[in-house]
């Protein structure tokens, strides 16, 4: 054996001095090929074997649980001399001069020989790293990396190209893929992230840097188990990349199966190997979860879906549409998870929704064919729970998604974005599902302010929002004119749900009911949302204007309503009532008067020759006996605008009073040296709050009796004219009512 070693080591001498030709040295090459075929066969089929195993559970009680797994005999191939050879020029650093003569045999070398040969190929691409890492990222001395700003950042002539870095990297390690190897090396890891991210500074990321990602690079996460540091060094890459290029990646990630039903596709075994191992790890820690276990129970599952997100991820969901009873709980423990596997949760949320994990074309209804499905219920409770908690998580997917749903004809998971309004949005209060079981004064509250609704609507117990989450929907809804699509797809669906002929078996009427009540609830969440004029949501005085002025500029005119997109005239005057208020009002605050007199609001100001396209709205018999003014007066004034429930705001800003007295008192009572600062803080923070609420209902009040004075001035001065036959009042009531 140290003979042919010898002689081994004699021939890449020779051969690095040009003195003898490589590929006619190897004569026995061939021989060697099949060597390696067939071990490389063995050991795949011995290792799927045991991958297969790992999710089996064993009732054989004689089998010894010391038992060790059969071993593939190697020896033959790692004595061969054409092994020896491949060693020996990796040994001496030089892996250029035979890498092309072995190139087809590399993948298998490194799965048979990972330690050995996968390892120095790793190092290769490491030293052939160092330059480019200087030039891009500087000599850190192991202190982590974290990016600079623009204005400090280096001159591009010092970052490497995309085409630089691919050409020296991408060939190399696609050797060890299925290996696996560049698990022994995180360094390196880290460092191809740290520099492909200094390179997308200022360019776009070429086909090839994508392609890397998704074969190599974003399931070599995989390989590092609970290495948060390492999940957030690619993060730093990826959220680069906007939300479609990253949910494309992770459905390659995932390919068409996760842990055992991977065994099947081309995905490596190690990567399939982990999957099993993390949903087994998932499941114990879902079980063990209780009140005295939760904390420990979800560190637990981050750790896990540091590296195996995807799994982590399905197997909660799954979990979730099972047990709504888990959703606060799975809620905080996404705590424990890093920002890449939150964004990973958000693309395992899209692919529960629309059929592509967990089962296609999973039936959105129960069985009785009437009422939402158990797991789609508890898929908008935990979305809606989850970006309250998390604004930061990506939510113009899941929009996007609805807005493709409904564009269809679609209308069961509008549900989700009526969720998300509520709960993220802070809009609870505007919802009138249960309208049927308001009392008088919930029922006159709605007639007030934005401050009253929310006070009257839970009786005093207003929820706790989050700011920056309804900040974040508001935006993505405004981005692109999302929102006002949004209103105009659904404002459309309810004539297609009730006159839709096409479906077999016919929908029952209870359903159709259904529908079009959650398309009806929907709108006018998101209206009232998009329309807002109160600041307490915003954090900033100028935003309700901001918000009347872009839901201005993105909806159409009402004739347009009405004859481009076909509405009836009720659902063209509700979505634009908000806007022909505020052009119109002279008692609303200075800055919606700028901002209707400077033409943005123009459009939806009442004048001649707008009033002309009331003709086309109605039947032709209707305007012999009614005029313009009456049908003008009817459809933009709202209850809002005529009725002032002043008993309702006494009562609230007496109550809210009387809360803070007791605040402050219990507050004052409880100063002592036993009292916990948790407890003075939040008593401060409530009575704070019944304090600014109170002097806001009192503000509102003050504006509504003035605005309600006024409209009714207006209509008081106006009344004659809204009909034109006074002979023929009987038939003129008759049509207005009809």
């Amino acid at each position: 054996a140290k003979d042919k070693k010898a002689i081994m080591q004699c021939a890449a001498f020779l051969v690095l001095r040009n003195v003898l030709d490589l590929a006619n040295f190897l004569t026995f090459l061939p021989e060697w090929v099949d060597v390696l075929q067939s071990s490389y066969d063995t050991l795949r089929k011995q290792d799927r074997e045991l991958v297969r195993a790992l999710g089996r559970v064993s009732l054989n009680s004689s089998k010894k649980a010391d038992e060790k797994a059969p071993t593939v005999d190697i020896s033959p191939l790692s004595v061969h001399p054409a092994t020896q050879l491949v060693r020996i020029f990796l040994n001496w650093q030089q892996f250029d001069a035979i890498e092309k003569l072995f190139q087809p045999y590399w993948s298998m070398l490194c799965y048979i020989f990972p330690e050995n040969i996968g390892s120095f190929i790793c190092d290769q691409v490491e030293n052939d790293l160092a330059p480019l890492y200087m030039s891009a990222c500087g000599d850190d001395q192991g202190v982590p990396w974290r990016e600079q700003p623009s204005e400090t950042i280096r001159a591009n002539d010092g970052v490497p190209s995309q085409s630089d870095l691919l050409d020296v990297i991408v060939k190399r390690l696609e050797y060890t893929r299925e290996s696996g190897c560049i698990t022994q090396r995180p360094v390196l890891y880290c460092k191809i992230c740290r520099i492909l991210n200094a390179t997308l500074r200022n360019n776009e990321p070429s086909e090839d840097c994508i392609s890397f990602l998704r074969s190599f690079l974003l399931p070599g996460v995989s390989l590092f188990k609970c290495n948060p540091s390492l999940s957030q060094e690619i993060w730093r890459l990826m959220e680069r990349f906007p939300y479609e290029t990253r949910y494309s990646l992770y459905a390659s990630w995932r390919g068409t199966g996760l842990e055992r039903q991977a065994l099947m596709t081309s995905k490596p075994l190690w990567l399939v190997q982990g999957e099993i191992l993390a949903g087994k790890d998932a499941r114990h820690a879902l079980k063990r979860v209780s009140k005295d276990t939760i904390n420990d129970a979800c560190r637990a599952i981050g750790k896990v879906s540091h590296s195996h997100p995807l799994v982590v991820f399905s197997t909660i969901l799954g979990q979730i549409e099972s047990y709504d009873n888990l959703v606060h709980v799975m809620v905080e423990a996404m705590r424990f998870v890093t920002p890449m596997s939150l964004d990973v949760l958000g693309f395992c949320i899209l692919s529960r929704l629309n059929g592509t994990a967990g089962g296609f074309n999973r039936n959105r209804l129960k069985d009785d064919g009437v009422n939402v499905s158990q797991w789609l219920q508890s898929l908008e409770s935990f979305v809606g729970a989850l970006y309250k908690m998390f604004p930061s998580l990506e939510l113009a997917g899941i929009m996007a998604y609805l807005m493709e749903r409904v564009s269809s004809g679609h209308v069961m998971e509008l549900g989700v974005l009526r969720t998300l309004l509520k709960e993220s949005g802070g809009w609870a209060f505007a919802d009138y599902a249960p309208a049927a079981s308001l009392s008088s004064t919930q029922l006159e509250g709605r007639a007030g302010s934005i401050n009253l609704k929310r006070e009257t609507m839970a009786f005093g117990v207003v929820p706790n929002f989050n700011k920056r989450a309804s900040a974040t929907v508001r935006h993505v809804l405004q981005k692109d004119d999302m929102g006002v699509a949004l209103l105009i797809l659904i404002a459309q669906i309810p004539h297609q749900i009730i006159f839709d002929t096409t479906s077999k078996p016919q929908k029952p009427v209870k359903l159709i009911g259904n529908l079009v009540d959650t398309c009806r609830v929907t709108s006018s969440i998101l209206l009232d949302f998009l329309t807002d004029s109160a600041n307490d949501l915003a954090g900033d005085e100028n935003q309700g204007v901001q918000a009347i002025t872009r839901f201005a500029k993105s909806v159409p005119t009402l004739a347009s309503l009405c004859t481009e997109y076909h509405f009836d005239v009720a659902t063209a005057w509700m979505l634009t009532r908000p806007l022909v208020r505020a052009a119109t009002s002279s008692l609303d605050s200075d800055e919606v008067t700028l901002a209707a007199s400077s033409g943005v609001l123009e459009a939806f100001r009442p004048t001649d020759l707008s009033r002309k396209s009331y003709a086309a709205m109605l039947p032709v018999s209707f305007w012999a006996c009614l005029s313009e003014k009456l049908f003008e007066t009817f459809y933009a004034n709202s209850l809002y605008d005529i009725f002032c429930p002043e008993k309702v705001y006494r009562a609230e800003i007496d109550r809210l009073e009387k809360e803070e007295e007791r605040l402050k008192r219990q507050q004052s009572s409880a100063a002592t040296p036993r009292a916990t600062p948790d407890v003075e803080e939040n008593g401060a923070v409530a009575a704070e709050r019944a304090k600014k609420t109170a002097g806001a209902l009192t503000s509102d009040l003050e504006t509504q009796k003035k605005h309600v004075a006024a409209c009714r001035d207006v209509i008081s001065s106006e009344i004659g004219d809204f009909f034109i036959a006074d002979k023929n009042i009987k038939e003129a009531a008759t049509l207005f009512f009809a």
